[in-house]
């Protein structure tokens, strides 16, 4: 079950980067979910562990709580999806779905530049987010 300070957290995330987007904690990332074949679907993986998922059609992001269990590696995460969320606000989620699946058949999901993109404004706001947890 998520926390109460990462739930506040996400909460100020989505209001600070003024997005309706849901955050939905799973205790997993379902093998349901993993195995659905659509192509409305980013994922943030490591190996075989989905930490989050961001869904174009719907506006969500799913968290796996089993994954993240780290501060960092939950802010992280938070950050990459939310940058795929403003992504989608910014364009439009049909726009920004078509690019993304574009740039992921010709480069591969790990040289997307839209994941490399999410990566790096992780890494930029991750000291702002961490201080604002500690607060909370």
């Amino acid at each position: 079950m998520a926390n109460q300070q990462r739930t506040r957290l996400i909460e100020q995330m989505l209001d600070y980067y003024d997005l309706d987007t849901e955050v939905i904690f799973l205790p997993s990332i379902p093998r349901l979910l993993n195995n659905i074949n659509r192509s409305k679907r980013i994922r943030n993986t490591e190996g075989s562990i989905t930490y989050a998922e961001y869904l174009f059609d719907n506006d969500v992001i799913y968290l796996n709580e089993s994954a993240v269990n780290s501060n960092r590696q939950f802010i992280l995460t938070v950050l990459h999806e939310i940058d795929h969320a403003i992504e989608a606000d910014e364009r439009s989620a049909e726009q920004f779905e078509q690019e993304y699946f574009n740039e992921t058949a010709t480069t591969g999901y790990y040289n997307n530049i839209y994941e490399i993109q999410a990566e790096r404004f992780a890494e930029q706001n991750y000291n702002f987010w961490s201080e604002k947890l500690k607060r909370l």
